[in-house]
């Protein structure tokens, strides 16, 4: 019965889907406020797009594409704070947890944990 009840605490974090990447900056693209973000992995592509009528994140890999769904000012908060970090020569480490709909940048020194 405990074995259960300690599964049951720790289920909600093992299964959590929080995923970590590493952004060295973005490039502005063709379409107004809408970014590229330059990540540590090459299979991977991730546009951070304030331009459209959904904002958000979409996360382009060979085997899906995910979208992660940001409020306006959400999307230019990540697009500030990546370009100042990148300005001062920084990395940015972006965490997005899909299960909490929730986002943090981390700056430069922060290890930034890959999820791929």
């Amino acid at each position: 019965m405990k074995l259960l009840m300690l599964i049951a605490l720790l289920s909600p974090t093992l299964c959590a889907d929080t995923e970590y990447f590493s952004i060295n900056g973005l490039s502005t693209t063709e379409r107004h406020n809408y970014y590229q973000l330059h990540v540590d992995h090459e299979n991977l592509n991730i546009n951070l797009d304030c331009s459209s009528f959904l904002h958000g994140l979409n996360l382009i890999s060979e085997d899906e594409t995910r979208f992660f769904y940001l409020y306006e000012p959400e999307c230019y908060d990540i697009r500030n704070i990546i370009q100042d970090n990148a300005h001062n020569n920084q990395k940015s480490c972006l965490e997005l947890d899909f299960e909490r709909h929730s986002w943090e940048v981390f700056t430069g020194n922060e290890t930034c944990r890959s999820s791929l």
